[in-house]
């Protein structure tokens, strides 16, 4: 009895992991092609793309000034970044145009 409660506590345990995982929008080998800055307490962004061909690009919203420097490197080196957004999942649509990866959480350049 002692056993299958034991077994019982653990697959329960276990079975709530995946609830306290939170997604993201993970984007690697990706070029940023426009940083947009903007003033004060409003967010600025950063367009990246996954290559040159892209006919969308991903946009991420962020007030931190490291990130946005390290895009603003990325971009003037023309090297690759690793981006990632909260968004709960990284968009399929649409097909052109932007699509968003919410907040920026982390860049990564030449990852």
């Amino acid at each position: 009895m002692k056993k299958f409660l034991m077994i019982m506590v653990i697959l329960g345990i276990v079975s709530l992991l995946p609830a306290t995982v939170k997604a993201v929008c993970d984007r690697g080998a990706a070029h940023v092609v426009r940083v947009t800055t903007n003033p004060g307490a409003s967010a600025s962004f950063i367009y990246y793309r996954d290559s040159a061909l892209s006919a969308f690009f991903w946009v991420c919203a962020t007030n931190d000034a490291k990130l946005i420097n390290a895009a603003l490197d990325a971009q003037n080196g023309l090297s690759k970044v690793f981006i990632r957004g909260d968004a709960a999942s990284c968009p399929a649509a649409p097909a052109t145009g932007q699509r968003s990866a919410g907040n920026c959480l982390l860049v990564i350049v030449n990852p």
